[in-house]
């Protein structure tokens, strides 16, 4: 009787670690549909990865109760229409007391309800424990006989982060490619070495960053060095949600800033403010004629496994300062970024026609208006912005709830040939925000509760030339499934 009641308990609980175990290979799938859906992320190794940010929702859901909800919305598992409509039914009746209270809030279908339910909860944490997270990978590659690097062909990468309480968080990152060297007196730890001290406040002081940050503001036509979806089979994708000052924590070596940034609310008006100054990676040309040097162009690989690469590591200097002013106020969201970059070497690219308008000089300087405004079921939304060249971009877009079941979206961009802006990541093609213009329409339809259509085609121009391409071109994308 006593085996037959030890086997039965063990058999429950190996059926209750299955289940376990396929909620949590079926909430990585859908992550994995989230992402796919939007666009490819690019890891440093260069292949698909979900966001770690992600998929930490896994373990750590967002509380629905709070104004956290972004990271719902950059990973379209809400839309910004829905979370208007949320922020309205909250208003109206207070905060959720169960999920299931979501079926009465416009816009939030089964679907969706099942879909943000496994990463969303109504809970307050209240426990002040610290919380510790590591991370190691280490990957082996195969030796090419070749070409022999200086340094291992092992890449290592070390993560660890610590959020101490409800208001301080740190953060630090190491990593070294294969063929890079680690731990020699130059390097002192890893080829890259990152930190962040993040303290968050409550009402007056919202956040204060020091060390390593990213920014994200407006449609990223100004400043946004953090991760960007471009167009993919979920519309939703072609609307950012900027989230300011972020602490950085991730391994690419280029879209950081170092230094410090503070946030500040002042009833519906935020501030923020950025200055970053460090060593990042230039092709170097001497001139020893006139026994100057300067640089030809920006390093954004990150390798430093050969004798030039390595020349060419923390070779220029940037310092980057800006500072936003954003007004919030339920349906209407606006706000103004001034973002500048000064570099100790000069930048001179090699002279040739396709790149007559690119980046010359040592300071660059932009300014941009951005704007987002939700009349019921439909988004307006846009960004213009002017640099110092005086030349302009702008972009506007409309995302459009027409019924639970039918979703459109609307994407018009138009990029001066001549515009400039270094820390920019608005949508497009292009390999920088310049010299394109283009009409973006896509379409979701819910055809049955298991049958849905989504497709999109993006028409698009370039009235410039472009490297290899000896004359205006033009060309479109489309995705139908």
């Amino acid at each position: 009787m006593n085996k037959c009641l030890l086997l039965i308990f063990i058999w429950l609980l190996n059926t209750k670690t299955i289940f376990a175990q396929k909620n949590m290979e079926q909430n990585r799938k859908d992550l994995e549909d989230a992402t796919e859906n939007s666009a490819e992320e690019i890891n440093d190794s260069g292949q698909n990865e979900i966001p770690e940010e992600l998929i930490n929702l896994i373990n750590h859901p967002v509380n629905l109760n709070t104004d956290n909800l972004d990271i719902l919305i950059r990973y379209n598992l809400l839309s910004n229409i829905q979370l208007n409509s949320l922020k309205i039914y909250q208003n109206k009746s207070g905060k959720l007391v169960e999920l299931e209270e979501l079926q009465q809030v416009e816009g939030f279908d089964k679907k969706t309800i099942e879909k943000i339910i496994p990463y969303c909860n109504i809970i307050s944490s209240k426990s002040e424990q610290p919380k510790h997270q590591l991370t190691m990978r280490f990957q082996r590659g195969i030796q090419n006989e070749e070409i022999i690097y200086p340094g291992s062909n092992s890449k290592i990468l070390v993560k660890y982060k610590a959020v101490l309480s409800s208001k301080w968080a740190i953060s630090f990152s190491g990593e070294k490619d294969a063929g890079e060297e680690i731990f020699i007196r130059k390097n002192k730890m890893f080829d890259f070495n990152s930190f962040s001290i993040y303290y968050k406040g409550n009402s007056f002081l919202k956040k204060i960053i020091a060390g390593d940050y990213t920014i994200e503001y407006g449609q990223g036509l100004t400043a946004w060095t953090g991760l960007s979806f471009e167009s993919g089979a979920n519309i939703t994708s072609i609307f950012k949600y900027g989230r300011g000052i972020i602490p950085y924590t991730g391994t690419d070596e280029n879209k950081f800033f170092r230094g410090m940034a503070i946030s500040f609310q002042k009833n519906k008006l935020r501030y923020d403010l950025w200055i970053s100054h460090h060593a990042i990676d230039g092709n170097i040309i001497r001139d020893t004629i006139n026994n100057l040097e300067y640089i030809s162009s920006l390093q954004t690989s990150g390798f430093h496994r050969t004798i030039s690469e390595i020349q060419d590591k923390h070779s220029q200097l940037e310092t980057a300062f800006g500072a936003s002013i954003i007004y919030s106020s339920g349906k209407v969201t606006s706000g103004i970024v001034l973002s500048g970059q000064h570099y100790k070497k000069s930048i001179q690219n090699t002279n040739q026609v396709y790149n007559n308008y690119d980046f010359k000089g040592k300071d660059n300087f932009n300014i941009g208006w951005n704007y987002s405004y939700t009349i019921r079921n439909i988004l307006l939304f846009g960004e213009t912005a002017y640099n110092i060249n005086n030349s302009f971009a702008s972009l506007n877009g409309l995302l459009m709830s027409i019924d639970p079941r039918f979703s459109i979206g609307i994407l018009w961009r138009s990029y001066s040939r001549n515009f400039t802006s270094l820390k920019s990541n608005a949508f497009g093609v292009n390999t920088k925000n310049a010299n394109e213009q283009g009409k973006y329409f896509g379409i979701i339809f819910k055809l049955t509760r298991t049958l849905t259509y989504t497709g999109y085609t993006d028409i698009y121009s370039f009235p410039f030339l472009k490297y290899r391409v000896d004359q205006p071109s033009r060309g479109y994308d489309f995705f139908h499934q």
